[in-house]
Order: C-alpha cells, then sequence, then structure tokens
C-alpha cells in the first residue's frame, strides 16, 4: 500500500478554484459517489455496496489484505457485511500484522474515515465489466480518495495479476479572505496509477477527463447544491440487476424492433425507452412475487398503450396482460397473436375497471393520467398501478398550475401523487433511467386502510373528483361535453354532473 500512504506516490495533475465550504465539497463528492452516470454517460450507474466508518489504518489494511475481493465482478453486499477489518470498533486487534511503516508516516492513523465501496456499472456490460472501487472519504484531510482494482481483460477470474487505479481530489482553503471564498479542488492521481494503461474511458477515467469534466461538474455541484440535504439516490430496484436485464432485452428485441419500425417516429427512442420501462416493471414485478411469495407472474392492462411496444414486450416476457388505445397503430400488426391489444375507447366508469388484473399502467397516458389511481382504487382492493406523467392534464381538462414557485413538472407530479394518496395508496415515487426530460414514475403499492373501510374511500374518491371537476368548469374553460343519455350513472358519480369530459386516451400520438 505504500502507493497509497506515501505523498510522494502522488501526482498532481491540475486544480480548479471554487468559492464554497468544506460541506459543499462533501455535498458534491456524495452525489458523484452515488451519481456517477449523470456525469459518465458510459455509465448506468453505481451500486453502494457497502458505507461506514472506520479508522484510516484499518481501511489502509482491507485494501492491502483483500484486493482478490475487491476483484471480484460478483462481489455483493453480503461479503463485504462479513468482513470485519470494515466494521466500526473503537479497540485495536493486537493479533492484527502491522502496515508496513504507516504508523510511522500517519501519526494520526486511528482518524476516524467514511468508507465506501461501490460497483461502477458501464451501460455496455459486453464491452465492459463492471468494477469494484473504494472510495475513503477523509473529512480531516478534506481528501476524497478513490481506488479501484482491475484485472486485465485477458485474465481470468483466479487471476492474482491486476491493475491499480487511483486518484484523490482534494478540498484546500488559502488567502485571508472568508472560509472557503479563496478555495481550491487538486485533482491528484497515483504515480503508480498508470493513467495511460489502466484507464478505460469507462469505469476507470482518464486523468484528462476527470480535469476537464470531473472537477468543473463538482465546483457547479458546489454553487447550487444545499449541503443541508442528503443526496437522494434511492431506487425501488436494483440498479445492478436492472442494468444487466436491459442490455439482455436490448439485444434480445432490439434490433428486430428498429428493423421493422413501421411508424414515422424515431424507432431508436421509443423502442430503447419502452425496453427500459419493461425492465424497470418485470424487476419491480420480480421484488413483488419474492415479498408477497406469489407463484403466478403479475397480469396487468396498459391504458392509452399507443403503438403498444410495452404490453408486446410484458407479453413476451411472460406477464399475461393487454393494453387499450383509442386508434390503432400500424405496428400492432407486427406483434403477432400472443400480444394482446383493443382498440377501443376509454372512458371512466363501472364499465372501464379492471378487477381480473394485478397492476394498471399509465405508460405516458395523457388524458388518462390523473384516471389512473382512480381506475386502480375502484377496480379492486388489491389492484395496483404504475404510472408515468407526461402531459398535464386533469380529471376534466388542462391540468392548471396553482403553486408557482415550483416548476410545472414538479407541481403536476405532486398533484398526481395527492390523488393516489385521496385513493388510498402507499406511494412510491421514483425516477427512471429512459430518454426522456418526464422520466419520474409513481407507483400505488399496498393500501393505507383495511377491506372493510373501502365504501368510504368510494365516496371520498367521489368527492375528490367532482370537486376539481366544478373547478375546471367555467365560462373561459373550454371542455368537451358527453350529453347525459349517453353516460351511466356511476360515470356521473365520478365527474362533474351535465359536464362530463368524453376522457378519451390519446396516448401515443406522440410517437
Amino acid at each position: 500500500m505504500e502507493a497509497i500512504t506515501g505523498d510522494s506516490s502522488w501526482k498532481e495533475v491540475g486544480t480548479l478554484g471554487c468559492k464554497e465550504r468544506a460541506e459543499s465539497f462533501w455535498k458534491a463528492i456524495e452525489i458523484w459517489l452515488q451519481k456517477p452516470h449523470v456525469v459518465n454517460r458510459r455509465l448506468s450507474g453505481a451500486s453502494i455496496l457497502l458505507r461506514t466508518v472506520v479508522p484510516y489504518r484499518d481501511a489502509l489494511i482491507f485494501l492491502r489484505d483483500e484486493q482478490p475481493l475487491l476483484l471480484r465482478e460478483s462481489l455483493t453486499r453480503e461479503c463485504l457485511a462479513t468482513d470485519s477489518r470494515l466494521m466500526p470498533r473503537g479497540v485495536k486487534d493486537q493479533n492484527e500484522p502491522e502496515i508496513d511503516d504507516i504508523t510511522a508516516r500517519n501519526n494520526d492513523d486511528t482518524r476516524n474515515v467514511d468508507v465506501c465501496i461501490r460497483k461502477l456499472l458501464p451501460k455496455q456490460l459486453e464491452r465492459n465489466h463492471a468494477v469494484n472501487e473504494c472510495v475513503i472519504l477523509d473529512k480531516t484531510l478534506k481528501v476524497a480518495m478513490f481506488i479501484s482494482f482491475q484485472k486485465p481483460n485477458s485474465d481470468t477470474e483466479s487471476s492474482a495479476s491486476f491493475i491499480m487505479y487511483a486518484y484523490k481530489i482534494c478540498y484546500t482553503e488559502g488567502g485571508n479572505g472568508p472560509s472557503g471564498s479563496n478555495a481550491r479542488l487538486q485533482l491528484h492521481v497515483c504515480e503508480q496509477n498508470s493513467a495511460v494503461e489502466g484507464s478505460n474511458g469507462v469505469t476507470n477515467p482518464t486523468s484528462c477527463w476527470l480535469l476537464q469534466q470531473l472537477l468543473p461538474k463538482l465546483v457547479r455541484w458546489m454553487a447550487v447544491s444545499d449541503p443541508t440535504k442528503p443526496v437522494n439516490n434511492t431506487s425501488v430496484i436494483d440498479i445492478e440487476k436492472y442494468t444487466t436485464l436491459y442490455q439482455k432485452l436490448k439485444q434480445k428485441y432490439g434490433p428486430d424492433l428498429i428493423k421493422a419500425w413501421p411508424e414515422s417516429t424515431d424507432p431508436q427512442k421509443f423502442v430503447f425507452e419502452d425496453i427500459a420501462i419493461a425492465t424497470y416493471l418485470l424487476l419491480l414485478w420480480e421484488q413483488e412475487r419474492e415479498d408477497k411469495h406469489l407463484c403466478s407472474r403479475q397480469s396487468f392492462v396498459d391504458l392509452g398503450c399507443g403503438n403498444g411496444l410495452l404490453v408486446h414486450l410484458l407479453n413476451s416476457e411472460g406477464h399475461p396482460g393487454k393494453g387499450i388505445d383509442v386508434r390503432k397503430r400500424k405496428i400492432w400488426d407486427l406483434y403477432g397473436s400472443n400480444t394482446h391489444l383493443e382498440e377501443t375507447t376509454i372512458t371512466p366508469s363501472d364499465s372501464s375497471l379492471f378487477p381480473d388484473y394485478d397492476w394498471i399502467i399509465g405508460n405516458h397516458s395523457d388524458e388518462l393520467t390523473p384516471w389512473i389511481p382512480v381506475i386502480a382504487a375502484r377496480s379492486s382492493y388489491k389492484t395496483r398501478y404504475f404510472v408515468l406523467p407526461c402531459c398535464f392534464h386533469d380529471f376534466n381538462g388542462k391540468f392548471r398550475r396553482s403553486n408557482a414557485g415550483l416548476p410545472q413538472y414538479r407541481t403536476y407530479l405532486n398533484y398526481i401523487l395527492e390523488i393516489g394518496k385521496v385513493c388510498g395508496f402507499e406511494l412510491v415515487e421514483d425516477t427512471m433511467r429512459i430518454p426522456s426530460t418526464k422520466r419520474v414514475c409513481q407507483i400505488g403499492f399496498e393500501r393505507t386502510y383495511s377491506i372493510d373501510k373501502q365504501g368510504h374511500f368510494e365516496e371520498r374518491i367521489q368527492e375528490f373528483v367532482n370537486d376539481r371537476c366544478h373547478q375546471e368548469i367555467s365560462p373561459a374553460h373550454q371542455c368537451t361535453k358527453t350529453p347525459e343519455s349517453h353516460v351511466t350513472q356511476n360515470n356521473k358519480d365520478l365527474s362533474h354532473a351535465g359536464h362530463v369530459t368524453q376522457c378519451k386516451s390519446h396516448a401515443g400520438q406522440h410517437m
């Protein structure tokens, strides 16, 4: 570990000035730690395998003794959880071997540091391997150190040879001005690093990329991020499983779908986006089956299914279900008989409930978006829903923003969340990895009430919808009215009596 502990082993590559305090530096480092894919577009993301606080000496011992462990691409949280060297402790083990003169060079080697083991996941797993990286955050010295051990591509997993790649980013304050007013970020790479040989530009970026891309991004994050707010990187699904399955489905379905695409829209965008959404749902449902000990695959209805590609993918992967849209697309004929699609108008009423299906899906479902939680709640007590809001629609027309202090998209997401809560769902909001600016999904899992309260929530939902429709009706508001003779009594209960908007699905017309 001489290369890591010796100051002479590090080479300064460059510096960049900043005006923020150390707290902002650590917030920026935390973003890079948890969300490297927002800077390095060749990464799918990072899976955090372990976070702990240990003495600096223990972190170095771990790096010295556990290099074969870090080389394992199959490394898991469970493997690391059993390693005592990364468990917090206050008493030194007298039987533990010393590290070559570390104590002589670092009198403060007992200081605590934050240690994180993260797995960097490249988008193209067929070209690049995932790499485990040990990150040491030294809050005392204001240094963030990133160390990884990578096998040469020709080596097998059992091989002892490896390439070490390490860099560190230091925060220093200078001058006599206020704290942070004259600070700098310094980038150092390890001399043994051999940045030329060790860098693959994906999991191990070049020193040039770190200097020209990462450091400026860190400075920008320091300027705009609130250091008191934690970095939100929670996800409903495991990022490593997602990356693996997405690549598998992309290779399985992507080439043929793009080649045969009969629509006038860009096949690259729609094919890969729906493959990503299908990947997400497949993993979501796989986890649900494990948690609830379900034997059969979940069924679904995709309302406003548009080109029907998501339905085709889910059907092809073994999930029973169907898609419904007001207009048939050319591509429907290419899917085959195993893909179930229906061309019909969807009007929220007792005739548009789906008690025999497990999940209601609203994937960019336009006018139907606010109705998705309502339809799911009224279909059955066990029905769940997934909605990916896009265009801003209310029950009876366009959504009108009431909070000018928030972006319209965030305001609309909050409104759809409110509908889900009114309907009695336990809700989760997640950011999907799709090529779209509208990529926040909402999931209604279990209910917040017992089944004997179903009638009460039916009344609550009806009251909420009627109230919203009353707000929407005004002389300046243009809405399409359906004659009362064409509306069922239950439909009138769910909308403003006498002014029922004909809620047809136009999802997919943006294709």
